[in-house]
């Protein structure tokens, strides 16, 4: 004979089991923008000052947009990313993730320092969330400052109508001219 598995070897497992993809540098972070539909891990914490050179000084491109909007998943694991720089003060829906809907969960990240600045919809981590509903953010800090020149202005997600935020905070200085929150700004549900 050949191996036979025993049959009191399977798990009473629920939910789904999931592969990340693993986030190691800043490139690799950016490029998180390529696939807003995967699965992603931090496997180490990431100094993002470079981004305040990038595309002629507009930094960190924000990873979504209304068009491909974040809808997968991000798990920090506790680390950081530290002095990411976005200044996009024409653009709406500027953060970390530009826009997320849906399906997009991003748990267990700290943004340390760094500057996002954009027109509208801006927050630290999250611009737009309002597009469809179940967004899911838990265990999240910012100490970002966030500037936005319009309305929907958080300290970490600008527009939350349809964002789910639990234990989670900003600290960051908070800027904006209407719809202005600490934690988030628009959030009309």
């Amino acid at each position: 004979g050949g191996y036979t598995a025993p049959t009191d070897y399977a798990p009473n497992a629920t939910g789904t089991l999931n592969s990340f993809m693993l986030v190691n540098d800043l490139d690799q972070l950016q490029a998180v923008g390529a696939n807003t539909q995967g699965s992603y891990a931090l496997g180490a914490d990431i100094d993002a000052s470079a981004t305040a050179n990038w595309n002629g000084g507009a930094g960190f491109d924000p990873i979504g947009s209304s068009s491909a909007p974040f809808t997968g998943q991000f798990e920090g694991f506790g680390h950081s990313i530290a002095n990411l720089v976005i200044n996009r003060r024409d653009e709406q829906s500027v953060g970390l993730f530009g826009t997320g809907e849906g399906t997009a969960e991003i748990r267990n990240v700290h943004l340390t320092g760094g500057s996002i600045t954009g027109d509208s919809f801006v927050g630290a981590l999250i611009g737009d969330g309002y597009t469809a509903a179940g967004i899911t953010v838990s265990n999240v800090s910012s100490s970002a400052r966030v500037r936005g020149l319009g309305h929907g202005v958080g300290g970490l997600v600008g527009n939350g109508s349809r964002v789910n935020v639990s234990d989670s905070s900003a600290s960051g200085d908070v800027e904006g001219e209407d719809s202005v929150g600490g934690l988030m700004g628009d959030n009309w549900r």
